[in-house]
């Protein structure tokens, strides 16, 4: 992919940490993809029902502002306790 070719390496992370820097130097279809593909799996280890439940649950309680990538990490954990082995796995 040219794009990842084209970004430092910190920039081409699912969960930038631009700090100080200028957040357009880091924006790229980078994250968005790797955003879509983790969500993708995360709806294939937990089911495509119990998974539009939750998300539409998440979109609900935080449509009010950012969220971040800790929070969504927590609140799908915790609704998903019963397969939380597999989920620590993703890493």
């Amino acid at each position: 992919m040219q794009a990842i070719e084209e970004m430092t390496s910190g920039n081409s992370r699912l969960v930038l940490n631009i700090g100080d820097e200028d957040p357009d130097d880091s924006y790229s279809s980078i994250a968005y993809e790797k955003g879509f593909t983790l969500l993708w799996y995360l709806e294939r280890l937990v089911g495509s029902i119990d998974f539009e439940t939750i998300f539409m649950a998440n979109v609900s309680r935080f449509s009010s502002r950012i969220l971040t990538s800790d929070e969504f990490k927590e609140f799908f954990m915790f609704d998903f306790e019963d397969k939380k082995e597999v989920i620590a796995q993703i890493g």
